[in-house]
């Protein structure tokens, strides 16, 4: 006890749980079971939308009902992560690939092109994309935090532009932002079909206009007679 009453951990406890064979293997089997659930979600999400029920998950994965309960309170809370994982999980593959790319219009062009190319992935993106308006009115703030992933991937791109000299940009936090929310809102109509052009089409499009703002230019593809 402290003075004031407040229980504390020595500094040894600490080190003693970190440290613990038993915690890290505890902790491991969480992950696993955790990320099972979310991969089976997924797949019940592809064939039967969000009306599968807990029940059907768990016989899905193999799992007891009880053993949902210790890694997520309810349905809502795994779909919450499910769209986490995927969209964050995208993100990276993204970034891995951008990274390849030479800093300045070629980088930007990369992100924003495999981002709407995505769109073509059918149901993935549909599924995200309804998923997005949904988490979005009930749990904003991890739809924010997702966001921001993608916006400083996308504001880096940006300042690497910049340095090189390839793109001009003079805010590039507020021009990622503008970018990003842009992207986003041509992935959605594509993925629900408001969009009926081809995703191709429209990527080509949607980056040559996007690039162009920010001083930069990108080859355009021939179109096929």
């Amino acid at each position: 006890m402290t003075d004031s009453g407040v229980a504390y951990a020595a500094g040894w406890q600490e080190r003693a749980i970190t440290n613990s064979d038993s915690v890290r293997r505890s902790r491991a089997r969480t992950l696993r079971t955790a990320q099972l659930l979310i991969d089976n979600a997924h797949q019940l999400l592809y064939v039967n939308g969000e009306s599968f029920t807990i029940n059907q998950l768990v016989a899905h994965a193999g799992i007891a009902l009880q053993t949902f309960y210790r890694h997520f309170p309810g349905k809502d809370e795994l779909l919450l992560a499910t769209y986490e994982h995927t969209v964050e999980t995208g993100i990276a593959d993204i970034a891995a690939m951008a990274a390849h790319a030479p800093a300045g219009v070629k980088r930007l062009q990369v992100i924003l092109e495999s981002t709407i190319m995505a769109a073509a992935v059918q149901p993935r993106t549909r599924i995200i994309a309804s998923e997005h308006m949904r988490i979005a009115h009930s749990h904003p703030a991890v739809v924010a935090k997702v966001a921001q992933s993608y916006r400083t991937l996308v504001k880096e791109a940006i300042e690497a532009g910049n340095r090189k000299g390839s793109l001009h940009s003079s805010d590039p936090e507020r021009d990622a932002r503008f970018v990003s929310d842009a992207v986003t809102i041509t992935v959605h109509n594509l993925a629900l079909g408001v969009t009926t052009e081809p995703v191709a089409q429209v990527s080509e499009h949607t980056c040559s206009i996007l690039l162009s703002a920010l001083g930069g230019s990108a080859p355009r593809r021939r179109q096929r007679g």
